[in-house]
């Protein structure tokens, strides 16, 4: 097929992927909010639509899938086309809808505050590349590398503390071993006492309320006289009643902060009650055993980044070729590794491809109801449209370590010839850092936890 043909196909499936996006946005995200920004899902699913293309041409790469020259015109347009939308289109929009509520309607002060706020964000954007090694091919203001390189330290920077965090936690949440024994009896005694404080939290500012309404109406009646002034007795006069009402609300501040603890401990305790039981289907026994699994790789990967972090080392080899170079020279195969290899990382790209695609779809989802009301949904489209597109770039630089060789010359060529090392030690140091973060956060809530249980029983 010559150029026409590969970019009329690669053109109808970048109008599936667009499509799909905005269905995605008016039938999974919209289903109780009432939007009518046109522009906001235009530009969500235009973002969404050059990311998978992204993907989708990095598959192509490994299946050999379209010409050469066309594949690298293809890069060009898409990655020129990504760096326009997340520097100028999807910034310049979210300024001006931050700005927007807080001029007059029709007012060319939004248009100027959002100028003003997309100005300042070039800045940061420009000084985010500071860090960057020094590369003499990358010295054009506006060349798609240094846009790359910026757009890929910030997409980098996010995944990693995901990655981080969903290492740790992952495997804590399907193995039975870190479950915490809590019975219906240590929930329905935790219950009871946020109940007892409820009630004195009510009765407090029933009260004061009382203190307040008597204090009001002895002052209609200037000096006191009649029931009103009877009830301020119950206070202790004027002087006295203003120190009652504020020794009330000073307890009822401690007891709401007390409720909130109880709150959040109740919680805790109906959480661990549910994965206890959850442990005795047979969903959760196969979890429990892929946790021991997910556990061995949680250690390789923390044990691997901070060899990588100490020594400064990359890895040179993908995981596909390395894995069948051990097991040909091992079960003495003889299979040829080059060819197999090639096969078995265009599957794992597929794989790569789908399971991140659902994961952030996912939790786009639950952050868009998480933050979204019927006044701010188009600015958390906006955000997420950003954060979707830095996310894809950042994904296809660091998909470049699973891939073999000669597949990661035409990444380079296309993305730009920057230092690919430090994006990979800058994703391992925000790992490891996510990774252990997340470790003494479910140190702490466990401890918690315990301490609840013992004191329910």
């Amino acid at each position: 097929m010559g150029f026409t043909a590969d970019a009329m196909l690669f053109g109808a499936s970048q109008c599936l992927f667009f499509v799909g996006a905005w269905l995605f946005l008016r039938h999974g995200l919209f289903t109780d909010i009432d939007m009518n920004h046109n522009i906001v899902q235009l530009l969500f699913s235009i973002t969404f639509a050059l990311s998978i293309s992204m993907l989708e041409l990095t598959i192509f790469e490994i299946g050999g899938i379209f010409e050469a020259t066309s594949r690298f015109t293809l890069w060009q347009w898409t990655l020129q086309a990504m760096c326009g939308q997340l520097v100028v289109v999807l910034p310049l929009q979210l300024s001006y809808h931050i700005i927007r509520p807080f001029t007059k309607r029709n007012s060319p002060a939004a248009a100027v505050g959002g100028l003003v706020l997309w100005l300042l964000f070039l800045w940061q954007f420009w000084k985010i590349g500071d860090p960057f090694p020094p590369d003499h091919e990358m010295n054009g203001v506006f060349s798609v590398g240094q846009l790359i390189g910026r757009i890929g330290v910030i997409g980098i920077t996010c995944s990693a503390m995901l990655s981080g965090f969903g290492a740790v936690y992952t495997p804590y949440n399907f193995l039975g071993y870190f479950v915490r024994s809590a019975t219906l009896q240590d929930i329905a005694a935790q219950e009871q006492e946020l109940l007892t404080t409820l009630d004195q939290v009510i009765r407090k500012k029933r009260r004061i309320a009382f203190a307040n309404y008597s204090q009001h109406r002895s002052g209609k009646k200037q000096g006191g006289s009649g029931w009103g002034s009877g009830l301020m007795s119950m206070f202790g006069g004027g002087g006295g009643a203003d120190s009652s009402v504020g020794l009330l609300e000073t307890e009822v501040t401690a007891l709401e902060n007390l409720t909130d603890q109880l709150f959040f401990e109740t919680h805790d305790l109906r959480t661990e009650y549910r994965r206890r039981q959850h442990l005795g289907t047979i969903k959760g026994k196969v979890l429990h055993i892929a946790g021991h699994f997910l556990s061995a790789f949680c250690v390789y990967k923390i044990f691997k980044a901070t060899v990588n972090i100490a020594f400064s080392r990359v890895g040179q080899k993908d995981p596909v070729t390395r894995a069948f170079e051990i097991a040909a020279v091992f079960f003495q195969l003889d299979i040829d590794v080059e060819l197999w290899s090639q096969y078995l990382s265009f599957a794992l790209v597929g794989v790569l491809v789908i399971t991140s695609t659902r994961s952030l779809l996912i939790n786009l989802t639950k952050l868009f109801h998480f933050f979204a009301s019927a006044g701010s949904s188009h600015v958390v489209v906006l955000f997420m449209s950003q954060v979707m597109g830095m996310y894809f770039v950042s994904l296809v630089i660091m998909m470049r370590m699973n891939m073999p060789e000669q597949y990661r010359k035409v990444i380079v060529a296309v993305l730009g010839d920057f230092e690919f090392n430090f994006f990979h030690l800058a994703f391992d140091r925000v790992f490891l850092i996510s990774a252990l973060a997340c470790m003494i956060f479910i140190r702490v809530s466990s401890i918690r936890v315990s301490n609840t249980t013992e004191r329910g029983r």
